[in-house]
């Protein structure tokens, strides 16, 4: 994608958001006019303008990219559009996977459209579809999406239509996603994962004191464990003491403690979260940053006050582990006021550190 950006569209996208003058002139100097050359052993090739792409390996060309294709999210789609670089997803939810599938061919013939317009290309093998369902028994039996190059006006002319497969299960930013929102894919990645860094810790604490095993610990593990736990945190107890059995293994070694070491000693004397711990923190933070700790008043007299926190009614048990419903849980029920009334972020980050640490399993 960072190929295919034309030097002349970007310009003048520039000049549409108000970059204009010294400033205009400055971006230019740096896109047009660059050479190229390819070397292999002695033989170096002829010098070729470059039209297109921008300049790799700098903090500025992912921002670049970013203003190309800004316009994509004022597209006048059904679905809603979610980027982050160069990955994007596209969002339709629906009441019937008929009305789902008209949608999601009309708003992809769009975004192609698009794309043609603006130099990019769709890779139909990088782009794939997902239908997310409860259960087998409410899968659509949908095999394919097919894109009509710029609408095809003759619709009866498919061969040169984009043919988008279905998969049912998908990558995306790091976090397998799968056609039942279950995370099994998800936990089996991380535990291989996990697993694989106990050799690394084995060697590591020869050289390594235990305050610098720590260090590394949060470096190469925990932000392995925490990275999207907000998505898929919400697991059952099975899934739960899988995770924490592969997290307790690296600790261990780290502490030099036998196989049945006190699970909540282990991770005192580390002094780091547990699987869940993390899970809640990420939750606390979220519900807070969100702005979604807001107050009903009751009538009835309470413990704590007269103030309890408005809580979404979720049907299913999937649903009542989302983070937000765990996150006004955890503070309408367990979380002392002090911090249920924190204005500062910083600080109540702080304090639920501390109550998470007192948190016993």
């Amino acid at each position: 994608a960072f190929d295919s950006i034309s030097h002349v569209k970007l310009l003048s996208i520039f000049q549409s958001i108000g970059i204009n003058n010294k400033s205009y002139k400055l971006f230019k100097s740096y896109l047009q006019n660059r050479k190229q050359q390819v070397q292999i052993g002695d033989t170096l090739s002829n010098e070729l303008t470059i039209t297109n792409r921008v300049p790799q390996g700098t903090v500025l060309s992912p921002i670049l990219y970013i203003i190309y294709v800004a316009e994509l999210g004022n597209l006048n789609i059904h679905g809603k559009l979610f980027s982050y670089a160069d990955d994007t997803a596209l969002i339709i939810s629906e009441t019937n996977w008929e009305k789902a599938y008209q949608y999601a061919e009309s708003d992809m013939c769009i975004i192609n459209e698009w794309f043609f317009k603006h130099n990019l290309r769709l890779n139909p093998n990088k782009t794939k579809f997902i239908t997310f369902t409860q259960d087998k028994r409410t899968q659509p039996i949908i095999s394919e999406i097919k894109i009509h190059k710029l609408c095809c006006i003759a619709k009866n002319k498919n061969d040169s239509c984009i043919l988008i497969k279905k998969i049912d299960n998908i990558k995306y930013l790091g976090v397998v996603f799968d056609q039942y929102m279950k995370w099994d894919i998800q936990i089996k990645n991380l535990i291989i994962k996990m697993r694989k860094l106990n050799h690394f810790y084995i060697n590591a604490k020869k050289v390594l004191d235990k305050s610098m095993l720590r260090m590394v610990y949060f470096a190469m593990t925990q932000s392995i464990l925490q990275y999207g736990i907000t998505a898929w945190g919400g697991l059952g107890i099975v899934a739960y003491n899988k995770l924490q059995t592969a997290q307790k293994s690296i600790i261990k070694i780290i502490l030099n403690k036998p196989i049945t070491y006190p699970s909540n000693e282990l991770f005192k004397e580390m002094n780091v979260f547990n699987i869940k711990q993390l899970f809640y923190r990420n939750a606390l933070y979220f519900t807070y940053k969100l702005n979604l700790i807001n107050f009903k008043h009751t009538s009835h007299t309470t413990r704590r006050n007269n103030n309890k926190l408005i809580i979404p009614t979720l049907k299913t048990l999937k649903s009542s582990r989302y983070f937000a419903k765990v996150g006004l849980e955890l503070l309408n029920n367990n979380i002392p006021s002090n911090i249920l009334n924190c204005n500062s972020y910083t600080k109540y980050k702080h304090l639920i550190k501390i109550w998470l640490s007192n948190l016993q399993e």
